[in-house]
């Protein structure tokens, strides 16, 4: 049975960088050290040009809206020739960088392999839904189109042993990309904007060209109560795209007169200090929406990384600001005359994306989708899905004592429940 691994050319393996889980390929080894010295490499102008132009193509043909035109990148073929040569059939796992990877035992010509590996890459599309919460087995084919990646940089290599694999004489393919795709909750591009290309851009033959005015808005409800957390700083990547305005990324024409009179109290009959624009006083839940205790502390996940790097403890799914989900016009803390918001997770996988970090990386999608797992909420019920205690590989028993739970948690909470322990 075809898993993630399997393309339609037989010789070729390929792998992928993403936010929701990455997925073991073949049987993976233990640990080792490889003292692997590259031997050769064809890499020259005509191999970045081609990359490029099977990039774009493929782009360009999708039939997205506001898909950004992919230019080659020097500094990151730096970054990906360094980590081909190490010969090393894994991720540096950067942040904020997308990485495709690819190797064959093929002798066929630089540009034949490159056009393969891209076709092993895009045919994943078979197996992507729209609206699917993470990329699963179509991670390269989701890089490869995400609409606002617009830098490529690539570097292959002739490996005589190739680490991870048992694969001699192989040629190494690596390519890093930024903007980072592959965002859970998020689709891959667009099917249909109100223009071709965004505010500020070009359209040049079908893509986008050009950096794009952003508007200076904040994309998320929760973003104010975020940035107030530390967010900006603890998660930049997400921060800047989706809440530019709370993290003063931008300044907007309503900025400088936003706070004029609020103060004098003109609206109130009395001139009360209150300040007239509230019916209930500063006290009384004028900004609950942001209030200190929403959705409590993330810092109860596993230690494999469900709280590693800040996050956003606030919880965007409260608007009372309160512990107890309450979304009350008359104080933050007493939830009185609201109903409580079930304390629960809306995906079998939370428990196990929360375990990789996503709450942090992905809270928009995280703290919406994954109350409980993300520890937006406090509730009885447990986070864990209720389903049986098996594992769904059967190599998940290898893989666990080769420390994969570790290493690849993203799939193997997901698939290899039992052999990690988890039931």
């Amino acid at each position: 049975m075809c898993n993630y691994s399997c393309l339609s050319q037989e010789d070729f393996k390929v792998r992928t960088m993403f936010r929701a889980a990455v997925l073991p390929l073949t049987l993976l080894v233990g640990f080792a050290i490889w003292a692997v010295t590259a031997l050769e490499s064809e890499w020259n102008q005509a191999a970045r040009d081609h990359i490029v132009d099977v990039h774009n193509d493929y782009r360009k043909n999708e039939g997205g809206c506001q898909m950004d035109k992919i230019e080659y990148d020097m500094g990151l073929e730096a970054q990906a020739k360094k980590w081909a040569e190490g010969c090393v059939f894994e991720h540096e796992m950067v942040k904020g960088r997308g990485e495709n990877l690819a190797y064959s035992t093929s002798s066929d010509p630089e540009n034949d392999m490159i056009t393969s590996a891209a076709k092993g890459w895009f045919d994943e599309k078979y197996d992507y839904s729209r609206g699917q919460p993470g990329c699963q087995m179509s991670c390269h084919y989701t890089q490869l189109v995400w609409d606002n990646t617009n830098k490529v940089g690539c570097y292959s290599t002739r490996c005589p042993n190739l680490g991870m694999t048992t694969v001699t004489n192989a040629w190494y393919f690596v390519c890093f990309y930024t903007p980072m795709g592959n965002m859970v909750g998020e689709d891959p591009y667009e099917l249909s904007c109100e223009t071709p290309c965004r505010n500020g851009q070009t359209e040049e033959d079908g893509l986008c060209v050009g950096e794009a005015i952003i508007p200076c808005v904040d994309e998320e409800d929760n973003c104010a109560a975020w940035q107030k957390m530390g967010e900006c700083e603890n998660n930049p990547d997400f921060m800047e795209m989706n809440c530019r305005k709370s993290c003063k990324i931008c300044t907007s024409e309503t900025d400088e007169t936003a706070e004029e009179g609020t103060d004098t109290g003109e609206s109130t009959e009395e001139g009360s200090e209150t300040g007239g624009s509230t019916e209930e006083g500063p006290e009384t839940g004028g900004s609950t929406e942001e209030g200190p205790e929403t959705g409590g502390s993330t810092e109860g996940g596993s230690e494999t990384g469900g709280s590693t790097e800040g996050g956003s403890e606030t919880g965007g799914s409260t608007e009372g600001g309160s512990e107890t989900g309450g979304s009350t016009e008359e104080g933050a803390q007493t939830g009185e005359g609201s109903e409580s918001v079930e304390c629960k997770d809306d995906n079998e996988h939370c428990f196990a994306w929360a375990a990789t970090n996503q709450c942090h990386v992905n809270p928009g999608y995280m703290l919406v989708k994954c109350k409980k797992s993300c520890g937006v909420c406090k509730g009885d019920d447990t986070a864990v899905p209720e389903e049986e205690c098996v594992d769904k590989n059967a190599s998940c028993e290898e893989w666990a004592a080769h420390n994969h739970c570790k290493i690849n948690p993203g799939y193997m909470y997901i698939d290899c429940k039992k052999s990690c322990g988890l039931c």
